[in-house]
């Protein structure tokens, strides 16, 4: 399973903590590797609903 694939998971589950620690295990390549899917995801969830704003998950992962 791909980081992205990892990192999805608790970012649709509204889960911060759960973000952090799939983050903290990955170097800065890796990180990098998740920004285009990250801007992907964010342009889809901002559009309509505002998705957005009810997803401090997210917010963690494109932080860090």
């Amino acid at each position: 399973m791909t980081e992205w694939a990892e990192l999805r998971k608790p970012i649709e589950a509204q889960d911060p903590r759960e973000v952090g620690a799939a983050l903290r295990g990955l170097d800065a390549a890796g990180r990098k590797a998740l920004v285009d899917p990250l801007v992907a995801y964010e342009r889809v969830a901002r559009r309509g609903t505002g998705l957005w704003r009810r997803m401090p998950a997210s917010a963690v992962a494109g932080t860090s």
